[in-house]
């Protein structure tokens, strides 16, 4: 019975160590300015190739940083990229107050609201420890 034990313990072990068939997460770090003054509100979207959106916020000195469930950072790839105005903050069960206004953001352009037009692009590099994607919009 101990051997049998044993066995299945071994076999959990070699089945577990070979299962993790993800590529390490890469650092998507960053800094995104408006002719050269931080943007302090907003999101940076990382569009993928297969289909997948990553949405950071941004930090009031216009920085980002990525993580997802597994770790910090973003699977490895290039992705097209957007910089969007922040999310409204709506109250729960779709409520939205009538004196919610739709606030202006004239240091996010339109063109750069879909990563299409938007002219940005990441690279991401699996594994790497550090990366930073500066953003200059016009």
């Amino acid at each position: 019975m101990r051997t049998v034990r044993w066995c299945v313990v071994a076999a959990c072990v070699a089945f577990g160590a070979g299962c993790d068939s993800e590529p390490p997460l890469g650092a998507a770090t960053g800094k995104v300015t408006f002719r050269g003054v931080p943007v302090a509100e907003g999101t940076v979207v990382f569009d993928g190739p297969d289909g997948s959106t990553y949405v950071a916020d941004l930090e009031p000195n216009g920085t980002f940083a990525f993580q997802v469930a597994r770790g910090v950072g973003l699977p490895p790839g290039r992705y097209a990229v957007a910089v969007r105005p922040p999310r409204p903050n709506k109250p729960g069960m779709g409520y939205v107050a009538p004196n919610m206004k739709k606030a202006e953001y004239p240091n996010i352009p339109k063109k750069y609201h879909d990563p299409k037009t938007s002219g940005l692009e990441a690279t991401v590099q699996a594994g790497a420890a550090t990366a930073s994607f500066d953003f200059e919009m016009k």
